[in-house]
């Protein structure tokens, strides 16, 4: 569900969950109802192991609503009757996140939903001598991705500003995401809280770095 979740806000679609998206004190069922007939389609995910009588009644619900139903369904499941003859997307367990991705670019060609928030967060060359910080107020939820290649091994860090501090006074600092030593690299990060990040690129050759960076941030 994760990983679907993940999967759908890269599309630019936004997703509703029992777990993420009801508030305390609502009516679970009438909650899921209500999404669900407000919904362009309804995402089931079907485990071996996990067998759901809730994600049944509401697969009923949706086709009754006349809502589009996509099963993600792992090899070995069982499927109910109602899904019996209905086109299914299958997985193992290593193939969940493609899976996901293949639901996602469907659900966005079939509704028409594009990425409305997407602004350009770096798109320039720079010559790199130790290191460079790019600051942002993200906010939480946010989603980076793109690429950044450079000519010579660098490192890349994704920190809070407390701990680029502590990497500019060479202390020991913590990190959310690294890749060291690396030439290429592809971002996907999604922000886990909201406080001032900075994407660190240090340079680890002696000789100055020319490094192509193209990222952006999707925001809800």
């Amino acid at each position: 569900m994760e990983m679907m979740k993940k999967s759908l806000k890269k599309q630019g679609i936004e997703s509703f969950t029992a777990k993420h998206d009801i508030k305390y004190g609502s009516s679970q069922s009438e909650s899921i109802k209500d999404a669900i007939k407000n919904s362009n389609a309804f995402v089931v995910i079907i485990t071996r192991d996990n067998p759901s009588l809730s994600a049944a009644q509401e697969v009923g619900f949706a086709l009754n609503e006349d809502i589009s139903v996509i099963p993600i369904v792992e090899e070995g499941a069982k499927v109910g009757f109602m899904l019996g003859d209905s086109a299914q997307i299958r997985f193992t367990r290593s193939q969940i996140e493609k899976a996901c991705e293949k639901a996602s670019k469907f659900i966005s060609e079939e509704t028409g939903e594009e990425q409305e928030y997407n602004e350009k967060l770096v798109d320039e060359r720079k010559r790199i001598e130790d290191y460079e910080a790019y600051g942002f107020n993200f906010e939480k939820g946010d989603y980076i991705s793109g690429s950044i290649h450079s000519d010579v091994p660098i490192n890349v860090y994704i920190v809070d500003n407390r701990n680029l501090e502590r990497f500019k006074e060479e202390d020991e600092f913590t990190y959310e995401f690294e890749a060291e030593g690396i030439t290429r690299l592809s971002v996907e990060f999604e922000i886990p809280k909201t406080r001032v990040w900075i994407i660190l690129i240090e340079n680890t050759d002696r000789e100055a770095a020319n490094v192509d960076i193209s990222l952006s941030v999707e925001s809800e």
